[in-house]
């Protein structure tokens, strides 16, 4: 049985009601990289190991493991940068209130998702050039 250790990079979008996701195979775990190569709309990604195995001219796949920490593309604002540019937004900081949210990510896109603990912010100048247009 040989078997063979592969990593992967999961990227989030926005959906309609839920993020999508795509997975794609890298070389090495290069945030920047990664971020470089973003899809329009990704505003996450991370690292995962998966252990391949071949049986018997049989490719098994293995479970998810060795789980990087989720970097996220976009700014960080606080919940006063949320108030003072973006008063409007009432429902927004309802939420951040309620939810004990002291920041959120706003997306490229424009959408906001909380940041948890463990999250790594890289920020908007991390993207390509053609992303940037």
């Amino acid at each position: 049985m040989k078997k063979t250790i592969k990593t992967f990079v999961r990227y989030w979008y926005g959906g309609l009601l839920f993020a999508e996701d795509s997975v794609a195979e890298v070389k090495e775990r290069n945030p920047e990289e990664a971020c470089k190569n973003a899809k329009p709309g990704a505003w996450a990604f991370q690292f995962f190991d998966k252990t391949l195995a071949n049986v018997d001219g049989q490719e098994l796949v293995g479970k998810e493991q060795n789980e990087s920490s989720r970097y996220l593309i976009g700014r960080k604002m606080t919940l006063d940068d949320v108030r003072r540019e973006m008063p409007n937004e009432k429902i927004l900081i309802g939420n951040m209130e309620g939810n004990g949210y002291k920041s959120i990510l706003k997306t490229r896109g424009g959408q906001a998702f909380p940041i948890h603990k463990g999250d790594i912010v890289l920020g908007l100048a991390k993207l390509s050039k053609a992303e940037e247009k």
